[in-house]
């Protein structure tokens, strides 16, 4: 075909993804399997409550190791906003004498 290289380096690829499909896949399993007492409990959960928050998984499962993505956004905002705020601060006070400097816009 038209493929920028070889049927040798596409065969490489094909078992390189084949693996990883495998290996994720069994991962997957693992994880079902190990923390199936915990699913069961959430699927009871659903069950009853038809909706569930995210501190009922906590209870459940316990925190996780890793911080969220939505947590890691808000992380990320806020040293913006701190980063943002020091720059704007002034480098040296503002005489008290200056008239136009309360009304100055924001």
């Amino acid at each position: 075909g038209d493929k920028p290289y070889s049927d040798e380096r596409a065969r490489i690829i094909d078992e390189e993804i084949t693996r990883i499909v495998n290996e994720q896949y069994q991962r997957a399993k693992d994880l079902l399997t190990q923390y199936s007492d915990g699913l069961h409990k959430i699927v009871d959960l659903l069950m009853e409550k038809e909706v569930i928050l995210a501190a009922d998984v906590e209870q459940i499962f316990g925190k996780r190791p890793w911080i969220s993505r939505t947590e890691q956004l808000m992380k990320e905002a806020e040293k913006r906003k701190a980063s943002q705020a020091a720059a704007e601060r002034p480098a040296e006070p503002v005489s008290e004498d200056s008239e136009d400097s309360e009304n100055s816009e924001d």
